[in-house]
């Protein structure tokens, strides 16, 4: 039974979850004309047995100032839920930006947490306006795309060899009862 159970972690390392917490959104698509501002709304859900303490920031200060969330810090008991609404001004460009949320437990008195957190993509598409000039002709490729691609596929290819040795661990165990 151990066995088993070791193999199902291994076989499903990308099955990852916040423990403690549940949210409606698991991305925003912005897609707006520059200077647009637009909202959206999601809700947190504290699902531990524990009270506990959620705060939201944008990861990427170059964009601090498009997206505003409300409230960004706030408590919730054992399977309450509060709405967020996040504003966004829509860029000059089209970008790619994160929210964090962290939740921790709301009885840590020590200034050093722990904690665990979700990060909520957000991709800005700009629409252009016929006759506007764009200030930013070559656009940078996210290098986080290839990374998390190439990340993947290190990660099933160690499944794989984990799988066959475990399905040749068994094949020998049986052809060992059966002589």
């Amino acid at each position: 039974m151990k066995l088993f159970v070791i193999t199902i972690f291994l076989l499903f390392p990308s099955i990852v979850s916040a423990a403690t917490t549940g949210i409606s959104e698991t991305k925003f698509d912005v897609e707006n004309t520059q200077g647009s501002i637009s909202t959206q709304k999601f809700w947190v859900t504290n699902t531990d047995t524990i009270e506990q303490t959620y705060e939201l920031k944008v990861d990427e200060s170059k964009l601090s100032n498009a997206i505003s969330i409300t409230p960004n810090q706030f408590r919730l008991a054992p399977e309450d839920a509060k709405q967020v609404i996040v504003r966004f001004r829509q860029p000059l460009e089209s970008q790619k930006a994160h929210i964090s949320l962290i939740a921790f437990d709301s009885n840590q008195s020590s200034n050093l947490k722990v904690a665990n957190g979700i990060k909520i993509p957000v991709q800005f598409a700009t629409k252009k306006v016929a006759g506007a000039m764009s200030t930013n002709i070559i656009k940078k490729q996210d290098s986080s795309t290839s990374s998390i691609g190439l990340f993947h596929i290190l990660v099933y290819t160690i499944d794989g060899i984990l799988l066959g040795l475990v399905a040749l661990y068994f094949s020998r165990k049986r052809l060992k009862y059966n002589h």
